[in-house]
């Protein structure tokens, strides 16, 4: 793969698990503070209180962390160890793939915990 090439797999999917991961630390530091239509974790159960949506928003912002982290890692190991056996775009694709995996997975942890920690408080 022509170095070109390989700095702007760098910078495009390295750059977006960067982003991720300074968004996750602003929402982990700076929670939305009460209930809104507008941003923060929104589910039917999360919503309902101020404690769920407290609760929610710290916890997806930590499983947002832990997975742009993780799959930052994986990216990195992938480039250095494949990026003369298999195409820039199959590389790419590959790790995007783990990026909309790691930000799905959020949504049932978040809620199972929540769940939890809602049979706890009644």
């Amino acid at each position: 793969m022509p170095e070109t090439d390989q700095i702007m797999v760098l910078l495009t999917v390295g750059g977006t698990y960067l982003l991720l991961i300074l968004l996750s630390l602003f929402f982990y530091f700076k929670p939305p503070q009460t209930i809104n239509s507008l941003y923060g974790y929104r589910t039917s159960r999360s919503m309902k209180n101020p404690e769920n949506w407290h609760f929610a928003n710290k916890l997806s912002a930590r499983f947002m962390i832990k997975g742009s982290v993780i799959g930052l890692l994986i990216f990195l190991v992938s480039f250095v160890f494949l990026k003369g056996q298999i195409a820039i775009s199959t590389l790419t694709l590959a790790n995007l793939i783990v990026l909309c995996i790691s930000l799905v997975a959020v949504i049932p942890l978040v809620e199972i915990k929540l769940k939890k920690f809602e049979k706890s408080r009644s």
